[in-house]
Parts: structure tokens; C-alpha cells; sequence
């Protein structure tokens, strides 16, 4: 067959009509975008209020707690400037020479404003090199 311009186009509108019938009828649905505050913890530390703010106005709707002294601020302000600038906080960093030296005041820390808690929220923690932390943690985060 020798293949002339008719050809070609007929064969590239069947390509197209074919490929047509295969896509999907709504675009993707991506979640929130979020952004871990400890990538941003020397001006979150200096001003966290004002830090907030420019994280919303850039488009993120998440923010992971952790470092700059997050456990010295205050929590309640923290959480009404979420809830002002429409961001949830889903999740909190806390690094593991906290949870190995201070656990009770780490899970307390997590369990608190501004963490929002989904509905079936579960605090996530991961211990290693020891069953009794191990245990310990398992009863700890059930009470969560």
C-alpha cells in the first residue's frame, strides 16, 4: 500500500479517535500540599505567626510541626492562626532523643492544639533496639 496524504490522515484521525475513548473524563485529584515547617524552622522560630501566614499565601494547606523550639510556643495561638488561614496541621516531627528521653511529654506535646486529629486519628510512632520501648510506646499512643 502506498501511503499518500488521505492515508496518512485518515489513519492519524482513527489514532486520535481511538485514543479519545481512553481518557479520563476529569482531571487528577491531587490532596493537600503540605510543607514541614522544619525546612523553614529559623524564621519559624523568629516569627511564627508571620511564617504561617506566608506558607498559606504561597498555596500550602498542610504544615508538619517540628523543631524551633515548637514545644516552647503557644499552642492555642498557633492553632486559631490555623484555623484563621485555613491550614491543618495533620502531623508533628518529634525526633527520636525526645521520645527516647522525654516520651510522655513527646506524646502529650503531639496530642495537643494546633495537631488537627482526623477522625480514627493514631499518633505514629516508631521505637527500635528495645521491646520495653516498644511497649511502652504501643501503651502510651493507645491512650492517644
Amino acid at each position: 500500500m502506498t501511503v499518500t496524504r488521505r492515508n496518512l490522515l485518515s489513519c492519524a484521525a482513527a489514532t486520535v479517535a481511538a485514543a479519545a475513548i481512553n481518557l479520563p473524563v476529569g482531571a487528577a485529584q491531587v490532596g493537600p500540599i503540605g510543607l514541614q515547617l522544619y525546612t523553614v524552622r529559623d524564621i519559624f522560630e523568629k516569627n511564627p505567626l508571620g511564617t504561617l501566614e506566608k506558607v498559606a499565601r504561597i498555596g500550602y494547606r498542610e504544615v508538619e510541626f517540628g523543631g524551633a523550639n515548637y514545644e516552647k510556643m503557644d499552642h492555642a495561638l498557633l492553632r486559631a492562626t490555623l484555623d484563621r488561614l485555613g491550614l491543618k496541621a495533620p502531623s508533628i516531627h518529634v525526633g527520636f532523643d525526645a521520645l527516647r528521653n522525654n516520651f510522655e511529654q513527646s506524646v502529650a506535646m503531639a496530642k495537643t492544639p494546633p495537631i488537627s486529629k482526623p477522625p480514627g486519628w493514631v499518633l505514629p510512632i516508631t521505637i527500635t533496639n528495645s521491646s520495653s520501648s516498644t511497649n511502652r510506646a504501643g501503651s502510651a499512643c493507645s491512650i492517644a
